[in-house]
């Protein structure tokens, strides 16, 4: 179902559309100035959203499937679609609730996330948190009970209550290496039973994150997703111009090419094709 809020409707109360699994795309019109609290909470099969050109309160930049308080810079409401724009510096409580999105790149931006923002989001497998992030809304992460991973940087952010709630023995937290120890002695951070080390450098797929370096045994394959990315520990910025290579045991594939050579953009699967293991390294 698709809704469209014409130009005569000027304000949208909290929980409007609440729980509307039948809802998939959402058109706010030029007039619109107050959307309240969660009002996209719950709709797990919204796949689109924008906002009129002219409406000078919200907006969709970049074509983004979110709705973005404009004066702000704050994402107030996303969707399994949503490609958060640089421009964004804050994402809004309950900005996620509910929905099903599996992952997301948080730009370096953004520098506080509200509670709730992605509470109950049960698709959402791995989620990479940039250094520009100092400040986290509890209940933040509450039941993403198939959250496999927490990518975080050097800067340990504030975090509020119960953020990660029914989840603290099934995910796993990946810290820079030698920040371990802050990790487990920090508030909430320390909750989750599961905290691994990685290196100066990271790989990131879009249903994995992965240390610099990851080993194959023969006939094993690791599936990367749609992409992977080269992200810096330190920043969570994603690095350009990155070289990804291997041994000769491993055989990397993309749609298009077949070999082991070097890809700048390793697709669908690593696999390893040889007797022992196989070492697969990303080089900047």
């Amino acid at each position: 179902t698709s809704v469209t809020i014409p130009n005569s409707v000027t304000s949208i109360g909290n929980y409007a559309f609440s729980d509307c699994s039948g809802l998939t795309s959402v058109s706010i019109g030029n007039s619109v100035n107050t959307i309240g609290v969660e009002a996209f909470r719950g709709c797990n099969n919204l796949t689109s959203m924008s906002v009129d050109n002219g409406n000078t309160h919200f907006d969709s930049r970049n074509n983004c499937n979110a709705i973005i308080e404009t004066a702000s810079n704050t994402l107030i409401a996303g969707c399994n679609n949503t490609v958060i724009p640089e421009s964004v510096t804050s994402i809004g409580r309950g900005a996620f609730k509910g929905s099903s999105l599996e992952s997301l790149k948080i730009p370096t931006s953004v520098t506080s996330i509200g509670g709730f923002a992605f509470d109950g989001c049960l698709e959402l497998k791995t989620i990479t948190i940039p250094s520009s992030v100092t400040k986290i809304g509890g209940v933040v992460f509450q039941s993403c009970s198939h959250l496999q991973t927490i990518y975080v940087s050097k800067n340990v952010a504030d975090v509020g209550g119960f953020a990660f709630n029914g989840i603290t023995s099934t995910c796993t937290l990946m810290v820079p290496k030698g920040y371990k120890s802050i990790y487990r002695n920090a508030d909430e951070w320390g909750e989750i039973q599961n905290i691994q080390e990685y290196g100066d450098i990271a790989i990131v797929g879009c249903n994995d994150l992965l240390p610099s370096e990851l080993r194959l045994d023969w006939g094993t394959r690791h599936q990367t997703g749609r992409w992977a990315e080269a992200i810096d520990a330190s920043t969570g910025e994603v690095l350009e111009d990155v070289v990804w290579s291997s041994n000769r045991c491993v055989y990397l594939a993309t749609d298009s090419y077949y070999g082991w050579q070097n890809l700048n953009s390793p697709q669908q699967f690593i696999e390893a094709q040889y007797p022992g293991l196989a070492t697969i390294n990303v080089l900047t």
